[in-house]
């Protein structure tokens, strides 16, 4: 761990993670525009990745300057910068050919140790414990969110025949 290594830090790469994630959703829902129901998923799930950059943007805000130098937990550091690392490779849109294409990187993403991040700083850095469960349901109802589109658009040969049409 390296002495830049603060909650400060943790909560910019968190950020980031979060804001990389939206900028894709909001892609997907550009690419995929010729198909309404299709669209309107990835903009939902782009409004969800704004809540949680919301929700940690008020949750670093009410930290004091004391409580940001802090150093951050090495562990959890090295999962926010290995995830983000990771994904600033896969969340592009060349990798994304068919709806099953974003849908799998979606996965990816929405499983991935950033989350595990998100949720550990909320779990450790929110005092109210009715918030800090408010704002992880919301989390969960949002990854759960795949799990019914996919149920939704089950058969991956049609997740395949629906193809992006990047802008």
């Amino acid at each position: 761990m390296t002495p830049a290594d603060t909650l400060s830090d943790l909560f910019t790469l968190a950020i980031a993670a979060e804001d990389a994630a939206l900028a894709f959703y909001r892609e997907l829902a550009r690419s995929f525009s010729s198909v309404p129901e299709v669209s309107r998923f990835w903009e939902d799930m782009m409004r969800d990745e704004a809540f949680h950059i919301q929700e940690l943007t008020d949750i670093r805000n009410r930290l004091s300057d004391q409580q940001l130098r802090e150093p951050a937990d090495p562990s959890i550091m090295k999962k926010a910068k290995d995830g983000l690392q990771r994904f600033g490779e896969k969340l592009d849109l060349k990798n994304v050919t068919t709806l099953d294409d974003a849908y799998e990187i979606a996965c990816e993403l929405e499983y991935s140790e950033i989350n595990v991040v998100v949720q550990a700083m909320i779990t450790k850095l929110v005092p109210f414990a009715v918030k800090s469960d408010f704002i992880l349901s919301q989390i969960r109802e949002h990854v759960s969110k795949l799990d019914d589109f996919s149920k939704s658009i089950s058969d991956p040969e049609r997740r395949t025949a629906i193809l992006a049409r990047h802008h």
